[in-house]
């Protein structure tokens, strides 16, 4: 399981605070949380799609 650093990394966002509040505002709900519920049911694809969900935001401070 890859960590808040690898994740954020791989959609280009190299702090991994950034990275947290990018992820709560995309998805409401906090990247531990989301993990914590979807781990059980996560796939590669599952994966993609955050990825390329998260690729897509623009998160401001």
């Amino acid at each position: 399981m890859l960590d808040i650093q690898h994740i954020g990394a791989k959609v280009g966002i190299l702090d991994s605070n950034y990275f947290t509040r990018c992820f709560k505002k995309q998805f409401n709900v906090s990247s531990t949380e989301y993990r914590r519920l979807r781990l059980p049911n996560i796939s590669e694809e599952s994966t993609q799609n955050v990825e390329n969900k998260l690729a897509e935001v623009t998160c401001m401070h």
